[in-house]
């Protein structure tokens, strides 16, 4: 299992109405869920033995917390890929939001790929669920990996 996975794992278990595969709002939510799944759940629930720590996306401290450009491309890699699809939110964006994303294509260097001047585009905060592709893979291959005590870990 990889640092990629456990977005798809993090996407797949159940939310707020207790649901499977529920949207989740914005790329900060789940920068901030990973991080805290590698910080708190990590060790605590023996997903030592599934993933490599240095599997997980490097973490650089930002204005609205831990902030990590793999957890954008891997959630851009996944929507291509077709296992994840994003979709405009109907929720405000927040600044800080907005900031991270400017700092990813700043570091990724995305807007000068294709010829687009700083604030050029405007920010939209998205939502991101899981395809039935992705949900067919998490279930078939991610989450029967998984004991009950890990299971549980990811739902909390």
């Amino acid at each position: 299992m990889t640092g990629k996975d456990l977005l798809l794992l993090l996407l797949y278990v159940p939310g707020k109405t207790g649901e499977c595969c529920e949207k989740i709002e914005g790329r900060t939510l789940l920068q901030k869920m990973v991080f805290l799944f590698k910080n708190e759940v990590y060790e605590k629930h023996g997903f030592k033995q599934l993933i490599e720590p240095e599997d997980f996306p490097d973490f650089k401290p930002c204005d609205s917390g831990p902030f990590s450009c793999e957890v954008f491309d891997d959630l851009d890699f996944f929507t291509m890929l077709g296992f994840v699809d994003a979709f405009d939110s109907n929720e405000e964006a927040e600044e800080e939001e907005a900031d991270e994303y400017q700092l990813w294509e700043e570091q990724t260097g995305l807007g000068e790929d294709f010829g687009v001047e700083k604030g050029f585009c405007e920010f939209r905060k998205e939502a991101y669920v899981l395809t039935e592709t992705g949900r067919a893979f998490v279930e078939k291959e991610l989450w029967p990996r998984l004991n009950e005590c890990q299971r549980q870990a990811c739902r909390s």
